[in-house]
This record gives structure tokens, sequence and C-alpha cells, in this order.
């Protein structure tokens, strides 16, 4: 969800001969090619390693490490993201939220609070617009574990704008500034 008065980065236009999905994954098995990356960023050596690619200088998590990978940056927002989402849930919505990405419709109502899924407790069903849109984004960030790889600056964008809608924790983050439009 793209919210109303941002601006977004557009598809993330990768370098030749990685620039398409069938450049970076094997079109049957969906694996990564690592050796496509190895060329340019020599701390790549396995699929494990590509999380620690830094696409951009700065520290967009507030967390102080300007050397992790991207996808550290965007696991941090991710957390607060989903902290955001509690607190809201229970606070504002009035009852407490759980989420499994294994269990379908992902979103539970936590009725006791524990932060589980336990037996008996059913979808959540409390959902204001706001509740809806933070738990949209989130949703797609923990689908896609590759968000890193595949558009970094949009995912950090859309979970940063999400955590301050919801009234989540932002402190120390920075959203990443999208380039100015095209002429």
């Amino acid at each position: 969800y793209e919210y109303e008065g941002q601006t977004y980065n557009g598809r993330l236009v990768h370098v030749p001969p990685a620039s398409t999905c069938v450049d970076c994954h094997n079109v049957h098995a969906l694996e990564v090619n690592v050796e496509l990356c190895t060329g340019c960023h020599t701390n790549v050596q396995s699929e494990e390693d590509l999380a620690s690619i830094r696409m951009t200088q700065g520290d967009f998590d507030g967390d102080g490490d300007e050397t992790e990978g991207i996808a550290g940056e965007i696991a941090t927002m991710e957390e607060a993201l989903y902290a955001g989402i509690q607190a809201y849930a229970a606070d504002t919505a009035g009852a407490a939220v759980v989420y499994d990405p294994l269990a379908y419709p992902y979103f539970f109502t936590d009725a006791n609070a524990n932060g589980a899924v336990d037996e008996g407790e059913e979808g959540y069903a409390t959902w204001t617009p706001r509740l809806l849109r933070a738990a949209y984004n989130y949703q797609w960030a923990q689908k896609d574990p590759g968000d890193f790889a595949h558009n970094p600056m949009y995912i950090l964008e859309v979970l940063y704008d999400s955590i301050q809608d919801i009234g989540g924790d932002a402190t120390g983050m920075t959203r990443p500034t999208p380039p100015p439009p095209s002429q």
C-alpha cells in the first residue's frame, strides 16, 4: 500500500545482466544465480551472503550500524512495524493481534495477549483502515524474503510510512529519498 502524499522509488533498475527476474533466478527452481553477483559483490560466495550486500550508505533503521547489509535495515523496520501493529491493535482497535506467517489468515485475535496463536483463537476481525494498510504492508514484506534485492529502497519507504501511519516508533529511522521524477 502506498500512502497518499508520498513519493516512492520506482522499479529497481540494476546493472545488466541483472535487471529481470530470470537474469537472477533459475526459471524452473527460482534459486538465485549467486555467481552473477560475485563479480561486483566480492563478499558474496553463497546465497546467504546476499543479505550482507550494502546497496547504499546510511542508517535507515536508526540502529547506528552503517555497515550491516540492506537486509538488516529492512528487518529492523519490519520488527518496528509489527510492534506498531500490535500496539495499535490493542490500544486503538481494542483487540490484541498476533501474526503467524504459516497459518492463514496470518493475523489472529490474541485473546490472551500471550503473543502466540493458541487453539481457538480466530482470524483477526477488528480491522480499522489504518491497521489494515499497515498489516497489508507487513504481510507483503514477510512474504518476499528477497525484498532486499528486489527493491530495497521501495520496501524501506513503504515500511517507514506504515510505521509512521500506525503511530509506531520510528525514532532515529530515515525514510529513503526517492529520485526526482524523470523529465
